[in-house]
């Protein structure tokens, strides 16, 4: 207050709308009356400067005002804990996968091309004479007889020690790559998208009726910027008295999206995996090559170095890493150090808490939705349907690597599947394996070896939960269906 009409008062534009009693009749002030019910004067500023000639703050009427260029305050912020806690994260991660590179013996079944390799060198005799055995057929053999003592080194599936081989006539159908993964895999994958999704939904819901209720729309907010309408507050980090605890914990929840994002990604990534690793099983019956294995031998082919083809693990780990960037644009620590009329520091945590833009989280929405709708179209695409759908079921690659017993060489030579010649029986059945020699491809209405169908001796009650027994499958049937 001044103590004469001739002294002096000081005003920013920003408080005018708190210091002038009858700022309610010179602009549109937003959302109520009176001033505790007023949205922050940030949020109309703009109004207020646009009346500048008729402010009179404390019923003062405005000769001329002053204005001082302060200097911009920069500063480079860390935190110490959460420094050391990282390092020492990558430190242990670092020795485990040395450990891993140095210690791993053996021939670790990493992909596809290392199991029909395994296969080959050492046929199973579980699987013999059933060339055509699927991955929904070998579920209903491949779950150990809990009431059965196993034999060492012998493989004992539901109560049998061979599956039964009876010939089948093929009878060919269009098979999708979604049939790579079973439908369990697919209902959670999916659905953990869709639910993060969702929640995203709720988020943003709650974002803009917060900022709407500030008089501030999403133009005034922009991208990713901190604003004084869209930092979270009265909560419990609120409530936390030491500044630094505060700005932890507000990180932690800042930072719990992209945790959530890269568990999303891994499941993501395993459900395309078993679609290209399916398609890889499934090219042998066109195309002779050699196989793709983790330590090459002879001319064999390297994995790739994504796990999937360039063609799809850049685009997917360009997605993911968009994905990062829009969630630490939706929500982000949010720090603002306050600062006195002199431009001497009051506080170097004046506020922590966490910022949003609701803007970032729409574009969250549309590249996740985008990202859900190429996955299902993917799963669209066909099958070549004249070789069965083995996915990563060991005992369906096993049934497919029968070589004849002069292919020792088979695992590092260039192999094809197809139909051995001269290889049936007494009754004309063919045999179908991986063979470095001269194969012919399939024939619709010829037999070939296949499982008897059966359920476990232990019943259908003992299955796995997993087991999923199709009423196709579950049905008496005498032609084998490929895939």
């Amino acid at each position: 207050m001044r103590s004469s009409p001739d002294a002096p008062i000081f005003a920013d534009s920003s408080r005018i709308c708190e210091s002038d009693p009858n700022i309610e009749t010179k602009i549109d002030v937003p959302l109520g009356s009176g001033i505790s019910n007023r949205p922050p004067c940030d949020s109309y500023v703009s109004r207020v400067e646009a009346i500048a000639a008729d402010w009179e703050p404390f019923g003062y009427q405005v000769d001329y005002c002053l204005a001082e260029r302060t200097e911009q305050q920069c500063s480079f912020n860390g935190n110490l804990p959460i420094v050391l806690v990282v390092v020492v994260c990558n430190a242990v991660k670092a020795i485990i996968m040395l450990i891993v590179a140095v210690k791993l013996t053996g021939s670790p079944l990493i992909t596809i091309g290392d199991a029909i390799e395994s296969f080959l060198d050492r046929p199973d005799e579980t699987t013999k004479g059933v060339c055509l055995l699927n991955r929904d057929q070998a579920a209903l053999y491949a779950y150990v007889n809990p009431y059965r003592e196993k034999t060492p080194g012998q493989q004992q599936w539901a109560g049998v020690e061979k599956i039964d081989v009876k010939s089948r006539v093929i009878r060919f159908r269009t098979l999708r790559w979604s049939k790579a993964a079973s439908g369990r895999r697919w209902s959670v994958t999916i659905g953990l998208i869709v639910g993060a999704l969702l929640m995203v939904v709720g988020f943003m819901a709650v974002a803009i009726q917060s900022i709407n209720s500030k008089g501030t729309t999403l133009q005034d907010l922009g991208f990713g910027t901190v604003h004084a309408s869209a930092v979270i507050s009265d909560w419990s980090i609120s409530n936390i008295s030491d500044p630094s605890k505060q700005i932890i914990a507000a990180i932690f929840i800042a930072n719990l999206p992209q945790a959530i994002l890269s568990f999303l990604y891994l499941n993501l990534n395993g459900l395309l995996t078993s679609m290209w690793t399916a398609l890889e099983f499934s090219q042998f019956a066109k195309e002779r090559k050699f196989l793709r294995v983790s330590t090459p031998k002879a001319r064999q082919r390297s994995t790739h170095f994504l796990q999937l083809p360039y063609k799809i693990a850049l685009p997917l780990m360009t997605v993911s890493g968009l994905l990062h960037w829009l969630i630490s644009q939706s929500i982000f620590l949010a720090v603002v150090a306050e600062y006195g009329a002199q431009n001497d520091l009051i506080s170097a945590v004046g506020i922590a808490s966490c910022g949003f833009s609701p803007t970032a989280m729409i574009m969250v929405l549309v590249v996740g939705t985008l990202l859900i709708v190429t996955a299902m179209l993917i799963g669209t695409r066909k099958y070549d349907s004249s070789m069965p759908l083995a996915g990563s079921c060991s005992a369906a690659i096993a049934a497919a690597c029968h070589r004849p017993d002069w292919d020792v060489d088979a695992g590092v030579s260039a192999v094809q599947w197809g139909v051995v010649p001269d290889s049936g029986d007494e009754n004309g059945v063919g045999h179908c394996c991986f063979t470095s020699g001269y194969v012919e491809p399939i024939q619709e209405g010829k037999q070939y070896g296949g499982p008897v169908q059966r359920l476990p001796e232990v019943g259908a009650s003992k299955l796995h939960p997993d087991t999923k027994i199709s009423s196709r499958l579950s049905a008496p049937w005498e032609d084998a269906i490929l895939p």
